[in-house]
């Protein structure tokens, strides 16, 4: 995030993927908000929906009335080069982010009819939630339309299910992927779970 004298200048899209230390998201989330019906997409992690200043600047309780969310599909998730401090080699068939992300979107008067068009393409011949969330990408109209295991561990909406239910979903959304799919389901490196787990730590003594 540009330091508040450093302000971009005249744009028609925002588009980034951020800094998640210190307050960088709550200034951009303050800074988006500030010009809600300009058109943004912003790559975060999941949490950050969870977050206090996230109702209040772009959420529910904000000018922000067009906030959506596209998301990779069940078993997908975005991957990330890791920091240079973890000494890691990007793995492609095993992403090793310690946490799924998704954009969070809003397309200013564009939003509804964005929508209705995505809705009309990718979910009229869907028969089910699970077969729309399986897809390569959905859309989310809000964080309670996001599928259980998308929801944050920090949001208090979240459920778990059973180890028969989870076994019975997993097959189904495994049967759903069509060839040359990737489901990301490899184990990471002993250094790359190392890190997750160090990153998840720390997020949760942050917060």
């Amino acid at each position: 995030m540009l330091a508040s004298h450093r302000r971009p200048g005249t744009y028609d899209v925002l588009v980034t993927n951020p800094p998640y230390s210190k307050n960088h998201v709550e200034r951009l989330f303050k800074f988006v908000a500030m010009n809600p019906e300009m058109p943004f997409l912003l790559l975060l992690p999941m949490y950050f929906y969870t977050e206090s200043f996230f109702k209040t600047t772009i959420g529910a309780q904000s000018k922000v009335g067009n906030l959506f969310f596209i998301c990779p599909g069940l078993g997908r998730r975005y991957g990330y080069t890791p920091p240079k401090w973890t000494d890691l080699q990007r793995e492609e068939s095993a992403p090793i982010a310690p946490f799924p992300s998704f954009w969070f979107c809003n397309a200013g008067p564009y939003t509804k009819p964005i929508v209705k068009k995505w809705k009309t393409v990718n979910e009229v011949k869907t028969n089910s939630r699970l077969e729309i969330f399986s897809q390569r990408v959905f859309l989310a109209r809000t964080t309670g339309d996001l599928p259980n295991e998308l929801k944050s561990e920090f949001d208090g909406a979240k459920k778990r299910a059973n180890p028969k239910s989870r076994k019975k979903i997993a097959a189904k959304r495994q049967a759903m992927l069509g060839e040359g799919e990737v489901f990301v389901k490899k184990e990471p490196s002993k250094k790359a779970a190392e890190w997750r787990k160090k990153a998840q730590e720390q997020l949760k003594q942050s917060r």
